[in-house]
């Protein structure tokens, strides 16, 4: 956080080009190591259904952020002062970070057991269930910093394309992931196509576009069991409705067309971010527990590499105002059959519900009115 106080503003107050780039370099690699130790965190703090929502939603707030920017450059005519603007928030954060728990798994992987007891135990307290501590949890925590110490070397990048359907899944949830990230970034950028006189309000629209197609794509993680169908055919569909932009009559100018043209770019960016969801928090569903953390690695590293490409498709502008729309349209229906061939299990379980008593199984007594009786 520290570091990227100072790279931000020194992107700003540099007269070198060379400089400017150098110093925005490292603010993004300051970025990217805050932001993926945060998602991290969360994951290692939450389980069942929390998880997966906190794992989705986690992406609001880049939302939130698309939506706020705008306001904030209003304010300011030059880039020093922007760049100041966006960079010196963080010193709250840093003032927070007493507050921001660690990882408890990561402390048990290094033998800290002391210092993971003592998140787990705040964890304990704020939700108040004490009464589920066990009673060698200092033991409990020991042999698994023994097993985490001494388990074998996590499995390797090939390991996740053997198994059944591996290929298949690997290969679609690869170029998915490519397609998704680089459309889903070109789409933000080529919104100054649409008009540079309602940039601002324009980039406010595209981040609520975006809360909403996480919320869609949360509504499918949890309630449905073809998540994947149903993610693909709505960019399919979302897609096709981008193409419609070609037919609006070129006599309706000035603010109605652009509203028009933002429409039929928002509702697939909408489907996009949807789909950004479903990989973000069910990419490691296709894979057994030991291969989670290649996997996600591969998967991501692989889309940050082909999000590199997005500002040279938004440059095919050059050629009409509607290229690159209809390019990140066409991506977005070819990355919606990919999603469709894949396939996973229910992220959250249906709960089966009955009005059967609880079945008691030898020595645990399932309610206390059992336990009572057996005492008497």
């Amino acid at each position: 956080m520290i570091t990227q106080i100072f790279c931000g503003n020194m992107t700003g107050h540099v007269v070198s080009y060379e400089l400017h780039v150098f110093f925005r370099c490292l603010s993004a690699v300051c970025c990217a190591q805050m932001y993926t130790a945060g998602a991290m965190i969360f994951m290692d703090i939450t389980g069942g259904i929390y998880r997966t929502v906190v794992c989705t939603l986690f992406e609001v707030f880049w939302s939130i952020g698309v939506i706020l920017l705008p306001g904030v450059a209003s304010f300011f005519q030059s880039w020093t002062h922007l760049y100041m603007a966006i960079s010196f928030p963080t010193l709250l954060l840093i003032y927070l970070w007493r507050w921001i728990p660690d990882s408890p798994r990561w402390m048990i992987q290094r033998g800290r057991v002391d210092e993971a007891k003592e998140i787990l135990m705040e964890c304990i307290e704020v939700n108040g269930t004490k009464y589920g501590l066990p009673s060698d949890i200092d033991q409990q925590l020991k042999t698994q910093a023994i097993l985490c110490m001494e388990s074998p070397p996590p499995a390797g990048w090939w390991s996740i394309w053997k198994g059944p359907r591996a290929k298949r899944h690997m290969i679609c949830v690869h170029l998915a992931w490519s397609i998704y990230i680089v459309v889903y970034y070109g789409m933000l950028l080529n919104i100054r196509s649409f008009s540079r006189d309602h940039l601002e309000i324009n980039t406010a629209v595209a981040g609520a576009s975006e809360i909403i197609g996480v919320l869609v794509g949360l509504y499918l993680i949890l309630h449905t069991s073809r998540k994947w169908l149903w993610s693909g055919l709505f960019n399919v569909i979302a897609g096709l409705i981008a193409y419609l932009a070609w037919i609006i009559p070129p006599e309706i100018k000035g603010n109605n067309r652009v509203a028009l043209l933002m429409l039929s770019a928002m509702i697939s960016k909408s489907a996009i971010s949807s789909t950004l969801a479903l990989l973000t928090t069910c990419t490691t569903e296709l894979v057994s527990a030991e291969k989670k953390q290649i996997c996600a690695f591969s998967t991501i590293v692989w889309a940050r590499i082909w999000l590199l490409t997005a500002p040279f498709i938004g440059a095919t502008v050059i050629f009409g105002q509607l290229v690159p729309q209809t390019a990140f349209a066409s991506l977005s229906i070819v990355g919606g059959v990919l999603t469709a061939l894949i396939s996973s299990p229910r992220t959250i379980p249906k709960q089966k519900t009955t009005n059967l008593p609880p079945e008691i199984k030898s020595g645990i007594w399932t309610t206390k009115t059992h336990d009572e009786k057996i005492r008497l």
